[in-house]
């Protein structure tokens, strides 16, 4: 169908008309396009394959009397199956770049895309609105606009009828911008340092703020990815925040929490003379409660009571 045949013919009479059937499309090739020459040529353009029974008919003017030729048959094979390539580059790409995917086809007509990005523009929910070849340009970030993506082009034969279409796909994967920030630890004394760390994937840039474990502020704009090193210098509860941002997206804020706890005051009173409760005053009051006893019971003098009595009073 993809072909194209020249019929030639030639009568000592006029009036002439080609007869195909089934129909076939053809033009001219008489330069002034004049229809029922006696001696002529046209193109004919089969539609699909079969075969096609071919005459023509010529007549004097009065059409009292009408020829018809000896009938052709033309017979129009089934193209190949169509031969379709598809490819996306990059095959990977961040939230907010650019992709394209190119596709190629022989013995095709139309294409149509499927799958893909939902909202991307690129399914043509089954109509074969794209040429043989052609090239598709995105750039991913919406909602539900990031993973991995099968993209489908589908191309008709040019014998639909006949040939069934042929189908090729390429994978895209989509990264999310993202961050990740965290503390070497979550509560330290105060005089103590604690280290921070992020990172960030796609992104351009990122901002800080919060903070202030070391007096000061965490602010302002920081690499996409780092280390920063504090030495708390009072207590407290300081939150560090780190938002990073690329090709007009930006990561949700990620946040770590320190707690600084006071330094102890240390020392834990004497150790000598008297006790200061506890098991060890237990014991006291337990022995002077038993010299107490004996003295009732005329076992111990007043004086030696007296005595324990200073050294426990």
């Amino acid at each position: 169908p993809a072909d194209y045949v020249s019929l030639n013919w030639n009568s000592n009479l006029s009036n002439c008309i080609v007869n195909t059937n089934p129909s076939i499309p053809y033009s001219l090739s008489d330069p002034l396009s004049i229809a029922y020459l006696a001696q002529g040529s046209l193109i004919l353009s089969p539609p699909a394959p079969g075969a096609y029974v071919i005459s023509v008919t010529c007549g004097t003017p009065d059409t009292t009397t009408r020829v018809t030729s000896t009938p052709l048959t033309l017979t129009v094979l089934p193209p190949p199956p169509p031969v379709v390539a598809l490819s996306i580059s990059p095959s990977s790409v961040l939230q907010g770049q650019e992709f394209t995917a190119s596709w190629s086809s022989t013995n095709a007509t139309y294409c149509a895309g499927s799958g893909g990005i939902t909202s991307s523009g690129w399914d043509t929910n089954g109509a074969f609105a794209y040429s043989p070849d052609g090239t598709f340009s995105y750039s991913p970030g919406g909602p539900g606009q990031t993973g991995q993506f099968t993209f489908v082009i589908t191309c008709e034969s040019i014998a639909p009828g006949s040939v069934a279409p042929t189908s090729a796909q390429a994978q895209l994967t989509v990264e999310a911008l993202s961050a990740t920030l965290t503390a070497s630890a979550t509560t330290i004394a105060s005089g103590s340092a604690v280290t921070l760390t992020w990172s960030s994937t796609g992104a351009t840039g990122c901002s800080a703020s919060g903070g202030g474990a070391n007096g000061a502020p965490w602010s302002g704009s920081v690499g996409t990815s780092g280390t920063l090193t504090q030495t708390a210098t009072s207590g407290g509860t300081f939150t560090y925040t780190l938002v990073c941002s690329g090709d007009g997206y930006t990561t949700a804020p990620q946040q770590v929490t320190v707690t600084v706890t006071a330094q102890g005051s240390g020392g834990s009173g004497s150790t000598g003379g008297h006790g200061g409760g506890g098991a060890i005053g237990l014991l006291e009051l337990a022995l002077l409660g038993a010299l107490r006893a004996l003295r009732r019971r005329s076992q111990l003098p007043a004086a030696a009571e007296r005595r324990y009595a200073a050294w426990f009073p």
